[in-house]
């Protein structure tokens, strides 16, 4: 999920900056930023929202808006900050330096932290379904390979090198399954194009050891460098942040067979450090034009020098709106759709509000999981798409003869020129 390299985030990368800080989501996707609590701090979010930052001094909780709660803990001097990253149930982080080479674990409720063990350059870490917390490290210094690690966050907290993989330390996650993926790297500074590539080992293959490049499963390749790394669980897909200095490349991609193959859905305008996936609790899932109620991404980004952002990435649902005299009365309606596929179509129906719901029924489509609370028996079509323009916006005007007001609901599918549906929009009433 995390965490910032330690081997670009020097204090003399912020004289080389040349890029501002724009990223651009893909469309049917929207993004909301605000500074980080603490500058030049790794951070994760809690179950419930909260934030924990480790400036490698000291441990703190936020709200998710930035309002201090706490402090979780207080090295006794400076240090490097590696990474932190939580229990999944939010109680306990865990969290490590780069200069002492400390590991160490907190309370979430402020009750009290303490040292786990040592274990060198370590970069990346998460818990494991077993309890066990699983890094990338490099235990014997610059120049050697990279171990994954499994620490055991028991007394007496020993850990145990499961792998080892050539080239320096990168991220790692697992999904559901208990599967560990892993993203190499290479040992030149800046990395060379197409030089990273996304490993897994079965659960099995984790519990047993012994893991290596040979006996990994090729789930990705040519990858322009990996940042940090997480499993969306209800999507089935690994989210990778690609980022390369040398390159000026920094973006979020779904992995798919290889870059070229790999959709995007972040070009960020400077490196990534982290990146969480987050179950809000809706069906929706993180596809474009989805509701914004399901899942999201959190990200942080840097210049290293001027600004330091946690950036929530959300699906972008369509909106469509009523508007002109006849809404109250005889007139002309126009119903407009915004935020659709950018050169698309869109497709009106309606029902009566009488049979209309607010509350929303999910149906699982082939392309997309549809939203809506026009029950399907009951719906009327208007027999044609209509076109949207470079912003996705599209409109459908017609006639009130004066006796149409608070008579239906409308909603509209949104979707490519040829018509192949990706999303729906919100519904109107007048």
């Amino acid at each position: 999920m995390n965490r910032f390299s330690a081997l670009l985030a020097s204090a003399s990368l912020s004289l080389f900056v040349t890029s501002a800080h724009a990223d651009t989501p893909t469309p049917g996707f929207s993004l909301s930023a605000q500074p980080s609590p603490v500058f030049g701090s790794t951070s994760c979010v809690l179950a419930g929202g909260d934030v924990v930052t480790f400036d490698g001094s000291t441990v703190e909780r936020w709200t998710s808006t930035g309002n201090y709660v706490s402090t979780l803990a207080l090295l006794p001097g400076a240090t490097w900050a590696s990474f932190v990253t939580p229990t999944v149930d939010g109680s306990t982080v865990f969290f490590a330096e780069s200069s002492n080479h400390g590991v160490y674990q907190a309370r979430t409720d402020g009750s009290g932290w303490s040292q786990l063990t040592t274990l060198q350059l370590a970069y990346d870490a998460e818990v494991g379904a077993d309890g066990s917390l699983y890094a990338s490290a490099m235990p014997f210094g610059f120049g050697y390979d990279t171990d994954l690690v499994r620490l055991e966050t028991v007394a007496p907290f020993t850990w145990t090198s499961i792998g080892v993989i050539p080239g320096a330390s990168g991220p790692l996650t697992f999904d559901g399954g208990g599967n560990l993926y892993y993203a190499t790297q290479d040992t030149a500074f800046p990395a060379g194009a197409g030089t990273t590539d996304i490993l897994r080992w079965t659960a099995a293959q984790v519990a047993l050891g012994g893991l290596t490049d040979v006996n990994a499963t090729l789930v990705g390749a040519d990858f322009d460098g990996g940042a940090a790394m997480d499993f969306d669980e209800k999507g089935g897909e690994l989210l990778l942040a690609e980022a390369n200095y040398g390159l000026n490349e920094y973006r979020i991609v779904r992995v798919v067979q290889d870059k070229a193959n790999s959709p995007v859905l972040v070009d960020a305008g400077q490196w990534i450090s982290t990146l969480q996936v987050i179950e809000q609790g809706s069906a929706a899932t993180l596809d474009a034009y989805q509701p914004s109620s399901g899942t999201k991404l959190v990200y942080a980004t840097t210049d290293f020098g001027t600004f330091n952002d946690l950036v929530t990435l959300t699906p972008k649902r369509p909106v469509l709106a009523a508007s002109g005299s006849g809404t109250s009365g005889q007139g002309p309606v126009t119903l407009t759709v915004t935020g659709g596929v950018p050169n698309g179509t869109t497709f009106l129906f309606f029902c009566p509000q009488s049979a209309y719901s607010p509350t929303e029924s999910v149906y699982n489509l082939p392309a997309f999981k549809f939203f809506t609370g026009l029950p399907p028996s009951n719906v009327r079509r208007i027999p044609f798409l209509l076109p949207t323009d470079a912003n996705g916006t599209g409109s459908f005007t017609f006639w009130n003869p004066g006796d149409l007001q608070g008579q239906y609901a409308f909603q509209a599918l949104v979707g490519g020129a040829t018509g192949s549906f990706v999303g729906s929009t919100t519904s109107t009433l007048f």
